[in-house]
Protein backbone atom coordinates (compact mmCIF):
# COMPACT_ATOMS: atom_id res chain seq x y z
CA UNK A 1 0.00 0.00 0.00
CA UNK A 2 1.45 3.16 -0.69
CA UNK A 3 2.68 5.57 1.42
CA UNK A 4 1.91 9.71 1.39
CA UNK A 5 4.89 12.08 2.76
CA UNK A 6 6.23 14.92 1.69
CA UNK A 7 9.64 15.54 0.43
CA UNK A 8 11.98 18.20 -0.95
CA UNK A 9 12.23 17.11 -4.92
CA UNK A 10 14.90 18.64 -7.00
CA UNK A 11 13.10 18.77 -10.20
CA UNK A 12 15.90 18.98 -12.40
CA UNK A 13 19.94 19.83 -12.34
CA UNK A 14 20.52 22.85 -10.39
CA UNK A 15 16.76 23.15 -9.65
CA UNK A 16 15.59 24.49 -6.02
CA UNK A 17 15.19 21.86 -3.41
CA UNK A 18 11.03 22.13 -3.03
CA UNK A 19 8.94 20.25 -0.50
CA UNK A 20 6.63 18.47 -2.32
CA UNK A 21 3.65 15.47 -2.03
CA UNK A 22 4.48 12.05 -2.90
CA UNK A 23 3.16 8.62 -2.76
CA UNK A 24 5.98 6.31 -1.98
CA UNK A 25 6.14 2.84 -3.20
CA UNK A 26 5.68 -0.18 -1.27
CA UNK A 27 8.95 -1.37 0.27
CA UNK A 28 10.45 -3.81 -1.86
CA UNK A 29 11.99 -7.77 -0.44
CA UNK A 30 15.51 -5.73 0.91
CA UNK A 31 13.97 -2.47 2.05
CA UNK A 32 12.30 -1.21 5.20
CA UNK A 33 10.08 2.05 5.19
CA UNK A 34 11.03 4.56 7.48
CA UNK A 35 9.52 7.33 9.53
CA UNK A 36 12.20 9.79 9.54
CA UNK A 37 13.31 11.36 12.69
CA UNK A 38 15.95 13.84 11.48
CA UNK A 39 18.50 14.33 8.58
CA UNK A 40 21.43 15.85 8.73
CA UNK A 41 22.27 18.29 5.73
CA UNK A 42 25.31 17.27 3.87
CA UNK A 43 27.59 19.81 1.14
CA UNK A 44 27.20 15.95 -1.29
CA UNK A 45 23.56 16.76 -1.02
CA UNK A 46 23.97 20.55 -2.28
CA UNK A 47 26.66 19.60 -4.81
CA UNK A 48 24.56 17.12 -6.48
CA UNK A 49 21.13 18.86 -6.65
CA UNK A 50 23.13 21.19 -8.27
CA UNK A 51 24.32 19.19 -11.04
CA UNK A 52 27.82 19.37 -10.19
CA UNK A 53 27.92 15.11 -9.46
CA UNK A 54 26.86 12.74 -12.31
CA UNK A 55 23.11 12.30 -11.14
CA UNK A 56 19.37 11.82 -12.64
CA UNK A 57 15.98 14.16 -11.84
CA UNK A 58 13.78 14.58 -10.87
CA UNK A 59 15.12 12.91 -7.36
CA UNK A 60 14.70 13.20 -3.20
CA UNK A 61 18.16 13.59 -2.20
CA UNK A 62 19.51 13.51 1.65
CA UNK A 63 21.53 10.94 3.31
CA UNK A 64 22.19 11.58 7.41
CA UNK A 65 18.47 10.05 8.22
CA UNK A 66 17.58 8.96 11.24
CA UNK A 67 14.31 7.18 12.46
CA UNK A 68 11.46 4.70 12.92
CA UNK A 69 10.90 1.36 10.66
CA UNK A 70 7.34 1.06 10.23
CA UNK A 71 7.36 -1.23 7.37
CA UNK A 72 9.70 -4.19 6.28
CA UNK A 73 10.27 -6.22 3.22
CA UNK A 74 10.03 -9.64 3.14
CA UNK A 75 13.74 -10.42 3.09
CA UNK A 76 14.57 -8.40 5.66
CA UNK A 77 15.69 -9.83 8.77
CA UNK A 78 17.79 -7.38 10.39
CA UNK A 79 14.89 -5.17 11.80
CA UNK A 80 11.56 -4.60 12.73
CA UNK A 81 8.30 -2.54 13.14
CA UNK A 82 9.68 0.15 15.81
CA UNK A 83 13.39 -0.31 15.56
CA UNK A 84 15.36 2.97 15.75
CA UNK A 85 17.38 2.98 13.40
CA UNK A 86 20.18 5.23 11.58
CA UNK A 87 20.93 6.12 8.44
CA UNK A 88 24.23 5.56 6.39
CA UNK A 89 25.41 4.20 2.98
CA UNK A 90 24.57 1.07 1.13
CA UNK A 91 26.58 -2.32 -0.83
CA UNK A 92 25.50 -4.85 -2.53
CA UNK A 93 26.80 -7.64 0.24
CA UNK A 94 27.82 -10.15 -2.92
CA UNK A 95 31.31 -8.83 -4.38
CA UNK A 96 34.51 -9.80 -3.64
CA UNK A 97 35.32 -6.53 -1.53
CA UNK A 98 32.18 -6.81 0.61
CA UNK A 99 32.57 -11.07 1.60
CA UNK A 100 36.17 -9.50 2.63
CA UNK A 101 34.57 -6.86 5.11
CA UNK A 102 35.50 -3.94 2.87
CA UNK A 103 32.08 -2.74 2.08
CA UNK A 104 33.18 0.73 1.10
CA UNK A 105 35.09 -0.62 -1.85
CA UNK A 106 31.56 -2.56 -3.05
CA UNK A 107 32.23 -2.96 -6.84
CA UNK A 108 28.73 -1.60 -7.20
CA UNK A 109 29.15 1.25 -4.48
CA UNK A 110 28.90 4.15 -6.92
CA UNK A 111 25.70 3.18 -8.65
CA UNK A 112 23.89 2.03 -5.83
CA UNK A 113 24.54 4.83 -3.50
CA UNK A 114 24.73 7.78 -6.25
CA UNK A 115 22.70 6.22 -9.06
CA UNK A 116 20.05 5.08 -6.76
CA UNK A 117 19.62 1.69 -7.66
CA UNK A 118 17.19 -0.25 -5.52
CA UNK A 119 16.65 -4.17 -6.37
CA UNK A 120 14.26 -3.78 -9.21
CA UNK A 121 16.80 -2.08 -11.55
CA UNK A 122 14.97 1.46 -10.96
CA UNK A 123 15.86 4.59 -9.17
CA UNK A 124 12.25 5.12 -8.63
CA UNK A 125 10.39 5.15 -5.50
CA UNK A 126 7.29 7.24 -5.76
CA UNK A 127 4.76 9.26 -7.58
CA UNK A 128 4.80 12.98 -7.28
CA UNK A 129 0.72 14.67 -7.31
CA UNK A 130 1.29 15.94 -11.14
CA UNK A 131 2.17 12.37 -11.98
CA UNK A 132 5.92 12.68 -11.92
CA UNK A 133 7.40 9.63 -11.00
CA UNK A 134 10.46 10.47 -8.99
CA UNK A 135 13.86 8.85 -8.02
CA UNK A 136 15.27 8.10 -4.44
CA UNK A 137 17.09 5.44 -2.46
CA UNK A 138 20.08 8.05 -2.76
CA UNK A 139 22.84 6.60 -0.71
CA UNK A 140 19.80 3.95 0.00
CA UNK A 141 18.18 6.17 1.88
CA UNK A 142 16.78 9.60 0.82
CA UNK A 143 16.44 10.87 4.01
CA UNK A 144 14.78 14.68 3.13
CA UNK A 145 11.61 13.22 3.32
CA UNK A 146 8.52 12.60 6.34
CA UNK A 147 8.87 8.74 5.24
CA UNK A 148 11.75 7.27 3.06
CA UNK A 149 12.33 4.25 1.47
CA UNK A 150 15.20 2.72 2.86
CA UNK A 151 17.51 -0.30 1.71
CA UNK A 152 18.45 -2.96 4.98
CA UNK A 153 21.84 -2.77 4.50
CA UNK A 154 21.39 1.17 5.02
CA UNK A 155 20.24 0.65 8.38
CA UNK A 156 21.99 1.07 11.67
CA UNK A 157 19.59 -0.29 14.62
CA UNK A 158 20.20 1.66 17.71
CA UNK A 159 18.66 1.99 21.48
CA UNK A 160 15.42 4.03 21.25
CA UNK A 161 17.31 6.62 23.88
CA UNK A 162 19.43 7.32 21.49
CA UNK A 163 19.21 11.17 20.27
CA UNK A 164 18.00 10.79 16.51
CA UNK A 165 18.31 14.17 15.77
CA UNK A 166 21.76 14.68 17.22
CA UNK A 167 23.26 11.60 15.92
CA UNK A 168 21.66 11.51 12.80
CA UNK A 169 24.78 12.72 10.90
CA UNK A 170 26.84 10.32 11.96
CA UNK A 171 25.73 8.39 8.66
CA UNK A 172 27.99 10.47 6.49
CA UNK A 173 29.89 13.35 7.19
CA UNK A 174 30.86 12.86 11.25
CA UNK A 175 31.90 8.97 10.37
CA UNK A 176 34.03 10.39 7.84
CA UNK A 177 35.80 12.88 9.81
CA UNK A 178 36.33 10.78 12.80
CA UNK A 179 36.86 7.47 10.65
CA UNK A 180 39.70 9.64 8.82
CA UNK A 181 41.38 9.76 12.01
CA UNK A 182 40.40 6.43 13.54
CA UNK A 183 40.64 4.14 11.02
CA UNK A 184 43.11 5.27 8.91
CA UNK A 185 45.81 7.73 10.12
CA UNK A 186 45.35 6.08 13.21
CA UNK A 187 48.01 8.34 15.45
CA UNK A 188 49.54 8.24 18.52
CA UNK A 189 49.71 10.73 21.33
CA UNK A 190 52.89 11.62 19.97
CA UNK A 191 52.27 12.44 16.56
CA UNK A 192 50.96 15.81 15.20
CA UNK A 193 48.28 15.93 13.00
CA UNK A 194 46.71 18.72 11.26
CA UNK A 195 43.34 19.39 9.96
CA UNK A 196 42.68 21.09 6.92
CA UNK A 197 38.79 22.89 6.94
CA UNK A 198 36.69 23.41 9.80
CA UNK A 199 33.00 21.95 9.17
CA UNK A 200 31.68 19.40 10.72
CA UNK A 201 34.09 16.52 8.97
CA UNK A 202 37.07 18.43 10.47
CA UNK A 203 35.28 18.65 13.71
CA UNK A 204 34.55 15.50 14.14
CA UNK A 205 38.40 14.61 12.87
CA UNK A 206 39.45 16.62 15.79
CA UNK A 207 37.20 14.96 18.19
CA UNK A 208 38.44 11.75 17.23
CA UNK A 209 42.46 12.82 17.71
CA UNK A 210 41.61 14.77 21.11
CA UNK A 211 39.85 10.70 21.73
CA UNK A 212 43.19 9.22 21.09
CA UNK A 213 45.46 11.80 22.92
CA UNK A 214 47.10 12.96 20.33
CA UNK A 215 48.70 15.80 21.86
CA UNK A 216 50.14 18.21 19.05
CA UNK A 217 46.98 19.40 16.78
CA UNK A 218 47.31 22.30 13.93
CA UNK A 219 43.46 23.40 12.50
CA UNK A 220 43.54 25.71 9.31
CA UNK A 221 40.41 27.30 7.96
CA UNK A 222 39.54 30.53 6.83
CA UNK A 223 37.20 31.62 9.31
CA UNK A 224 38.13 32.70 12.88
CA UNK A 225 35.00 31.76 14.76
CA UNK A 226 35.55 28.00 13.79
CA UNK A 227 39.20 27.88 14.76
CA UNK A 228 38.80 29.72 17.63
CA UNK A 229 35.78 27.05 18.47
CA UNK A 230 39.03 24.79 17.54
CA UNK A 231 41.35 25.92 20.12
CA UNK A 232 38.43 25.75 23.10
CA UNK A 233 37.59 22.33 21.80
CA UNK A 234 41.55 21.21 22.48
CA UNK A 235 43.72 22.16 19.08
CA UNK A 236 47.05 23.33 20.37
CA UNK A 237 47.62 25.19 17.27
CA UNK A 238 45.05 27.04 14.63
CA UNK A 239 46.23 28.98 11.40
CA UNK A 240 43.83 31.26 9.21
CA UNK A 241 45.39 30.88 5.74
CA UNK A 242 43.66 33.69 4.51
CA UNK A 243 46.95 35.55 6.33
CA UNK A 244 49.53 34.15 4.86
CA UNK A 245 51.40 30.91 3.72
CA UNK A 246 49.98 28.04 6.02
CA UNK A 247 52.72 25.52 5.39
CA UNK A 248 54.52 28.11 6.79
CA UNK A 249 53.33 28.65 9.61
CA UNK A 250 52.87 24.83 10.24
CA UNK A 251 56.71 24.60 9.72
CA UNK A 252 57.30 26.98 12.35
CA UNK A 253 54.67 24.89 14.84
CA UNK A 254 57.30 22.24 14.22
CA UNK A 255 60.41 23.05 14.29
CA UNK A 256 60.45 22.43 10.29
CA UNK A 257 59.82 18.76 11.12
CA UNK A 258 56.61 19.14 9.51
CA UNK A 259 53.24 16.99 10.60
CA UNK A 260 53.29 13.37 10.68
CA UNK A 261 48.91 12.89 9.54
CA UNK A 262 47.46 15.70 7.58
CA UNK A 263 43.37 15.10 7.49
CA UNK A 264 42.44 17.24 4.48
CA UNK A 265 38.46 18.03 4.68
CA UNK A 266 38.07 20.84 2.42
CA UNK A 267 38.82 19.03 -0.99
CA UNK A 268 39.97 22.80 -2.36
CA UNK A 269 43.23 22.17 -4.72
CA UNK A 270 44.82 25.16 -2.75
CA UNK A 271 44.53 23.74 0.33
CA UNK A 272 45.24 20.02 -0.65
CA UNK A 273 48.59 21.23 -1.89
CA UNK A 274 48.61 23.14 1.71
CA UNK A 275 47.88 20.32 3.77
CA UNK A 276 50.48 17.96 1.71
CA UNK A 277 53.49 20.01 1.76
CA UNK A 278 52.77 20.48 5.60
CA UNK A 279 53.84 16.76 6.11
CA UNK A 280 57.08 15.66 7.18
CA UNK A 281 59.25 12.97 5.86
CA UNK A 282 57.30 9.70 5.93
CA UNK A 283 53.91 12.09 6.26
CA UNK A 284 50.79 11.04 5.29
CA UNK A 285 48.05 13.43 3.98
CA UNK A 286 44.48 11.61 4.31
CA UNK A 287 42.27 12.88 1.64
CA UNK A 288 39.00 13.09 2.51
CA UNK A 289 37.47 16.51 1.00
CA UNK A 290 36.33 16.11 -2.84
CA UNK A 291 36.91 18.44 -6.10
CA UNK A 292 37.06 17.58 -9.81
CA UNK A 293 39.59 20.14 -9.99
CA UNK A 294 43.08 18.96 -10.19
CA UNK A 295 45.76 19.02 -7.43
CA UNK A 296 48.73 19.62 -8.43
CA UNK A 297 52.25 18.02 -6.64
CA UNK A 298 55.64 17.33 -7.88
CA UNK A 299 56.54 14.08 -8.03
CA UNK A 300 59.83 15.34 -6.50
CA UNK A 301 57.70 16.95 -3.59
CA UNK A 302 56.64 13.24 -2.72
CA UNK A 303 59.82 11.70 -3.25
CA UNK A 304 61.95 14.07 -1.32
CA UNK A 305 60.27 13.40 2.25
CA UNK A 306 58.41 9.94 1.37
CA UNK A 307 55.22 11.22 1.71
CA UNK A 308 52.01 9.22 0.62
CA UNK A 309 48.49 10.47 -0.20
CA UNK A 310 45.75 8.03 1.62
CA UNK A 311 41.94 8.48 -0.24
CA UNK A 312 39.35 7.91 2.77
CA UNK A 313 35.75 7.34 1.87
CA UNK A 314 32.95 7.92 4.56
CA UNK A 315 35.18 6.79 7.12
CA UNK A 316 36.64 4.01 5.95
CA UNK A 317 34.69 1.73 8.11
CA UNK A 318 31.52 -0.59 8.23
CA UNK A 319 28.22 1.58 9.23
CA UNK A 320 26.86 -1.69 11.18
CA UNK A 321 30.17 -1.55 13.23
CA UNK A 322 31.21 2.02 12.97
CA UNK A 323 28.34 3.68 13.79
CA UNK A 324 27.63 2.08 16.86
CA UNK A 325 30.87 2.56 18.24
CA UNK A 326 30.54 6.46 16.94
CA UNK A 327 27.31 6.68 19.42
CA UNK A 328 29.30 5.54 22.43
CA UNK A 329 31.91 8.09 22.05
CA UNK A 330 28.75 10.69 21.56
CA UNK A 331 27.56 9.23 24.78
CA UNK A 332 30.44 9.18 26.81
CA UNK A 333 31.15 13.04 25.92
CA UNK A 334 34.55 12.75 23.44
CA UNK A 335 31.88 13.37 20.26
CA UNK A 336 30.41 16.38 21.29
CA UNK A 337 27.97 15.96 18.39
CA UNK A 338 25.60 18.44 20.19
CA UNK A 339 28.27 21.51 20.26
CA UNK A 340 28.44 21.33 16.78
CA UNK A 341 24.57 21.00 15.41
CA UNK A 342 22.04 22.87 14.48
CA UNK A 343 18.51 22.01 14.71
CA UNK A 344 15.97 23.43 11.31
CA UNK A 345 12.38 22.51 11.25
CA UNK A 346 12.06 20.22 7.85
CA UNK A 347 10.59 23.27 6.28
CA UNK A 348 12.82 25.31 6.91
CA UNK A 349 15.25 23.87 4.89
CA UNK A 350 15.74 27.08 3.18
CA UNK A 351 17.10 28.90 6.08
CA UNK A 352 19.41 25.85 6.71
CA UNK A 353 21.21 25.93 3.43
CA UNK A 354 21.63 29.97 3.68
CA UNK A 355 23.16 29.22 7.58
CA UNK A 356 25.54 26.57 6.02
CA UNK A 357 26.45 28.58 3.02
CA UNK A 358 27.42 31.74 5.26
CA UNK A 359 28.81 29.67 8.10
CA UNK A 360 26.55 30.18 10.84
CA UNK A 361 26.46 26.74 11.74
CA UNK A 362 28.89 23.53 11.23
CA UNK A 363 26.07 20.70 10.94
CA UNK A 364 22.61 21.58 10.14
CA UNK A 365 19.77 18.76 11.40
CA UNK A 366 16.03 18.94 9.58
CA UNK A 367 13.68 17.56 12.02
CA UNK A 368 10.33 15.83 11.06
CA UNK A 369 7.16 16.25 13.18
CA UNK A 370 6.07 12.93 14.90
Amino acid sequence: MPTSAQAYVVREAGAPFKLEKVELDDPLANEVLVKMVASGVCHTDITVGAGLLPSSFPAILGHEGAGIVERVGSDVKSLKEGDAVLLSWTHCTQCKNCNSQDAVACKDWYPLNFGKTRMNGSAEVGTLEDGTRVEGSFFGQSSFGTHGIVKETSCVKVDKAVDLAVCSPLGCGIQTGAGGVLNVAQPKPDDTILISGLGSVGFSALFAALSLGVKNIIAVDLVDSRLQQAKEFGATHTINARNGDPVAEVMKITEDAGVRYAIECTGAPKACRAAFLSTGVRGTMVQIGASTQPMEIASMEFLSHIRSIVGCVEGDGKPQEFIPKLVDMYKQGTLPLDKITTKYDFKDLETALHDMHEGKCVKAVLTFPQ
